[in-house]
């Protein structure tokens, strides 16, 4: 299947955190790179901006601007908490935002946010399909193929031989878990980490950075309680 030709949305949702503006530039940049991509526009207000039809250009943004966002607090497009009804009641918002993405010709859609953000794009997905709207993959391998967790294994392996580490202890959701303590060593702020994570139990998240005997010991010994 050739790559779909077209321009991309991008939007922010849900509770600003840390790193939202961080994956949002990184989108950005990505998609003002790729060739099937013809145009890049940013969502004011997360979905209720493609409702609304307010929408940004962000071709026309400064680079040196945008590079801020790696280290910008809050949601610079703007966040929502907005929920898309369920289609079998009432499709009014469906048939909008396939309006909007038919005038611009958009053929990409990425949303950035936690369980509500995931709950629009699983709904709107689904809507598209029932009205049998073409569908392609984002991620590819140099063949074209879809990039699949298969595909990260291998590569996590094969860089396993070159840092001279045992293969049984590398898995593709290690990077999940390396993600999750470089969070919370920063921002020390485990609900937060649980909405980045999509976690509905912040019990979950615990585990993601719980600290190893060894760490706990450290810590004492800088306390000095123990002589």
């Amino acid at each position: 299947m050739k790559p779909l030709k077209g321009a991309c949305i991008i939007g922010q949702s849900g509770g600003p955190t840390a790193v939202i503006n961080a994956s949002a530039l990184g989108a950005i940049q990505t998609a003002l790179q790729c060739e099937p991509v013809t145009r890049v526009l940013g969502a004011a207000n997360g979905i209720e901006g493609v409702l609304k039809e307010r929408l940004f250009d962000m071709a026309q943004e400064d680079p040196e601007e945008l590079e801020l966002l790696k280290y910008t607090p809050a949601s610079a497009l703007g966040s929502c908490r907005y929920k898309l009804a369920d289609p079998a009641v009432d499709d009014t918002d469906y048939k909008r935002i396939l309006e909007i993405f038919k005038k611009y010709d958009v053929r990409y859609f990425f949303y950035n946010g936690g369980n509500d953000s995931m709950d629009t794009i699983k709904k709107l997905a689904e809507y598209a399909a029932r009205q049998h709207i073409d569908s392609g993959v984002i991620f590819r391998t140099k063949s074209g193929r879809p990039l699949d967790r298969a595909n990260i294994f291998h590569d996590m392996k094969r860089l396993c031989d070159a840092a001279h580490v045992e293969q049984s202890k590398v898995f593709p959701h290690n990077l999940r878990h390396l993600f999750a303590r470089a969070f919370y060593s920063v921002e020390k702020n485990l609900p937060h980490l649980a909405d980045v994570l999509g976690h509905s139990s912040i019990e979950t998240t615990r585990i993601y950075v719980a600290a190893s005997s060894r760490q706990y010991e450290r810590m004492l010994d800088k306390m000095k309680l123990i002589t």
